[in-house]
């Protein structure tokens, strides 16, 4: 085994996560609101928002996603071994369908 300390950072606070799988309200974008937000911010990303959270990480439902990435052990490739898994049973999920 190699010889690293591995880093566990503190991602997300897990008792602040919705934990629902219904889909949050991230508002619907239309062809107007697009070019109305390019006019208001001269095309620069939008970066602020309000609350805890971004429209791509109550989309992507990143923040649950990183609650249930929970090490038991302080080896170094347990991290990936999780992501890997979760990324393999996602695949053959579509795969099926």
């Amino acid at each position: 085994m190699a010889r690293v300390q591995p880093i566990f950072p503190h991602l997300v606070d897990p008792s602040g996560v919705n934990c629902s799988n219904i889909p949050r309200d991230i508002g619907i974008t239309t062809d107007e609101t697009r070019a109305y937000a390019v006019k208001n911010t001269e095309g620069q990303p939008e970066v602020q928002f309000g609350g805890t959270s971004n429209p791509y990480v109550d989309y992507q439902f990143i923040d649950l996603l990183h609650t249930l990435q929970a090490p038991r052990s302080q080896g170094y490739d347990e991290t990936c071994f999780l992501s890997n898994g979760a990324s393999q049973r996602t695949a053959l999920q579509r795969a099926a369908f």
